[in-house]
């Protein structure tokens, strides 16, 4: 399963970024509101709630000390990462691309923008330690530079 996390990710990720364009093709006017779409966000909205608790257990020793008895902080992360990005993915499904709310819009461009922070950190951050450290290793040492000026 760590072998194949960044490609599921990253494709739950790509349907999540494109998804919230499909206002341009798609408007369901009336399915955040009907029972479907009250699935839909209650799922989403209770997926969204339990990253805290890697959060939560990261930062609290002793309910980290409890909670490593049973769940490593690194399966936590895992469900840390899997349940926020699904959660959001439910969420904006509940909204039936109807974006006419200012609260609506801003909650959803909130939410993908925590999101899309989560994913770059976790997923691109190390690419660019890796091209820093190669550069890094690369850089011959300066001569030293000479400070007397001919005087």
């Amino acid at each position: 399963m760590k072998n194949h996390e960044g490609a599921i990710v990253t494709s739950i990720f790509a349907v999540l970024v494109v998804g919230w364009l499909g206002f341009l093709l798609h408007v369901s006017p009336r399915f955040a509101g009907s029972s479907a779409g009250a699935v839909f966000g209650i799922s989403g909205a209770v997926m969204m709630l339990v990253p805290l608790v890697y959060v939560a257990a990261k930062r609290i020793p002793l309910l980290r000390l409890r909670i490593t008895k049973h769940i490593s902080l690194s399966s936590w992360l895992t469900i840390h990462i899997y349940t926020g990005i699904v959660g959001a993915l439910l969420a904006l499904i509940h909204t039936g691309h109807k974006y006419t709310s200012p609260v609506g819009i801003g909650l959803t461009a909130t939410m993908l923008l925590v999101v899309v922070t989560g994913y770059v950190l976790r997923y691109l951050t190390p690419f660019v330690n890796v091209d820093l450290k190669d550069k890094l290793l690369s850089c011959k040492p300066r001569a030293a530079i000479s400070t007397t000026h001919g005087v």
